[in-house]
């Protein structure tokens, strides 16, 4: 195999790493959208937790406001409607404290993890600033394939060919590590959304149960009172 052969294979075998690295990008960008798809379901199963959670705190206080109620009707039964001690509860006074003093937090101690709004557009001038500040950081931290010596045999062509497809393949190879720390940084908030709704779903369970036992509560007494 002569020199001519030699730099015709290694110019096949940069072409295809070329493409190995176009493939492994797009392989990137496509686990992005998987992710960003994820994030969004994510966040509406929280926001729809919460909700949940907001409901389940009114009821707690309209099931407190009922015992007061049940309470003051049994008073002016036992004493009088005039009794000064008998004093109808106001409905406006929030009982926040259905929970009990060992109970779960209100909502309001959980909010969802901050999300970042959309990055901001650059101008055209802007682009092509950080692309040629972009480029000239490439071309310094990899100065190419050294093919010096090679157009004095007849094989200039082959050299440049070599010479772009590095380029190209060190282009690929930056968009890939910068997807990376991308999907990296989306999995972390992932992570942190996550451990947020499992502390809502142990907050709801134990909600549940604490308006499971005022409901028949009131149910008890509102069978007294008939």
């Amino acid at each position: 195999m002569n020199n001519k052969q030699l730099m015709q294979h290694a110019v096949a075998t940069h072409k295809e790493t070329t493409a190995s690295a176009q493939r492994g990008l797009q392989a990137v960008e496509q686990m992005k959208e998987i992710q960003s798809s994820t994030q969004a379901a994510l966040r509406e199963q929280g926001e729809q937790m919460r909700r949940i959670e907001t409901d389940m705190d009114k009821m707690g206080e309209d099931l407190s406001y009922s015992e007061r109620i049940l309470r003051f009707m049994r008073m002016c039964c036992c004493f009088s409607f005039f009794c000064a001690c008998c004093t109808e509860p106001n409905r406006a006074e929030k009982d926040r404290k259905w929970r009990g003093p060992s109970g779960s937090q209100p909502p309001s101690s959980y909010s969802a993890p901050q999300q970042q709004g959309p990055p901001k557009k650059l101008t055209s001038a802007q682009r092509k600033q950080q692309a040629a500040a972009q480029a000239a950081a490439g071309a310094a931290a990899y100065p190419g394939v050294h093919t010096d010596g090679l157009a004095g045999l007849g094989l200039d062509e082959e050299a440049g060919v070599i010479q772009s497809e590095t380029k190209q393949q060190d282009k690929y190879l930056d968009e890939i590590s910068k997807g990376l720390d991308q999907l990296k940084m989306g999995a972390q908030r992932m992570n942190e959304e996550i451990r947020g709704q499992e502390q809502q779903a142990d907050r709801i369970g134990q909600d549940a149960v604490v308006l499971h036992d005022k409901l028949r509560s009131v149910n008890r007494e509102g069978f007294k009172r008939i």
